[in-house]
C-alpha cells in the first residue's frame, strides 16, 4: 500500500538549542555528566507516510487539559503543586503551538488532526477548517471515564463538530466509542466500550465553509453581550426614581 499514511497519537519532546530562548514549558534535565539539558513535552499528532520516511507532520495539542496537562494560575497556587504532582498532572505544562495543524495526503486529502479535549470546544475546531481541513480525525483515550456516561458525552461532542462544520468525523478512542460521523451528525459506524477490532471506512471530502466555521461562536458571544445590557437596562431603571 505505497499510498498509505498512518495519523497517530504520541508523546513526544524535543531538545532546545543552546541559542533558543525558553518558553513557560520549558524542562531542565542534568545529566550524569552534569550536562543540562532543556527540553519541552508535547501531547502530539504524528502522520507518518511509509514511502518518505523523513516526511512528518506533526502537530502539538493547543487546548490543554487543566491540571492534567498545564498548571493553571501556577503562581497563585504553587501550594497544590505536591497535589498535582501527586495525581499524575503536569507542574511544568506541556508546549503548544498558536495555530492549527493541516496535514495532506499525496493525492491532497486534507485532515485536521484533533486530539482528545479539543474536540468540546466548537470555535477551536473552526481552526482546522479555515485551514483547508477537508475531514476531521480524532484522536482520544477515554479509559479514565470508566463505564460512566463521561466517555458517551465525549462521543457525542463529534457529532456537534460535524454538524457545525458539514465534514465527515473520524473518532478513534482507545477504550471509549471509536466512530464514524457524516455531515449532518448521523453516526454511520461505531464500537461498543472497550471493544478491541478495527473499522473501516469510507468519508467524503468537503471544502465549503458553514457560517460558524467563518464565525464560530459569534451568535452566543451576541447572545451573552445583550442579555448583559438588558440586565443594565433593567438595574437602572430600578434606580431611578419615578416622577407622579
Amino acid at each position: 500500500f505505497p499510498k498509505v499514511r498512518f495519523l497517530i497519537g504520541l508523546a513526544t519532546h524535543r531538545f532546545l538549542k543552546s541559542d533558543e530562548a525558553e518558553t513557560p514549558f520549558t524542562r531542565t534535565h542534568i545529566t550524569t555528566n552534569q550536562d543540562t539539558l532543556r527540553y519541552e513535552r508535547y501531547n502530539a499528532a504524528v502522520q507518518l507516510t511509509p514511502q518518505k520516511v523523513g516526511e512528518v507532520g506533526i502537530y502539538k495539542k493547543s487546548r490543554l487539559v487543566p491540571g492534567a496537562e498545564f498548571f493553571p494560575f501556577r503562581t497563585f497556587l504553587s501550594f497544590l503543586e505536591p497535589i498535582v504532582d501527586q495525581m499524575g498532572g503536569s507542574v511544568s505544562g506541556l508546549g503548544t503551538q498558536n495555530e492549527r495543524s493541516v496535514f495532506s495526503s499525496t493525492e491532497g486529502a486534507k485532515v485536521a488532526p484533533i486530539i482528545c479535549y479539543e474536540s468540546v470546544f466548537g470555535a477551536f475546531i473552526t481552526g482546522y477548517v479555515r485551514g483547508g481541513a477537508q475531514f476531521l480525525a480524532i484522536m482520544t483515550n477515554d479509559g479514565w471515564w470508566d463505564l460512566t456516561a463521561g466517555h458517551k458525552q465525549h462521543a457525542a461532542y463529534a457529532r456537534l463538530r460535524a454538524i457545525e462544520n458539514r465534514r465527515w468525523v473520524v473518532r478513534a478512542a482507545n477504550t471509549g466509542i471509536t466512530s464514524v460521523i457524516d455531515t449532518f451528525g448521523k453516526v454511520t459506524a461505531e464500537t461498543e466500550y472497550g471493544e478491541t477490532t478495527v473499522l473501516r471506512t469510507t468519508v467524503n471530502l468537503h471544502d465549503n465553509l458553514t457560517f460558524y466555521s467563518i464565525w464560530g461562536d459569534i451568535l452566543g458571544r451576541l447572545s451573552s453581550v445583550f442579555a448583559v445590557l438588558l440586565l443594565l437596562n433593567l438595574f437602572v431603571r430600578r434606580l431611578t426614581p419615578t416622577q407622579d
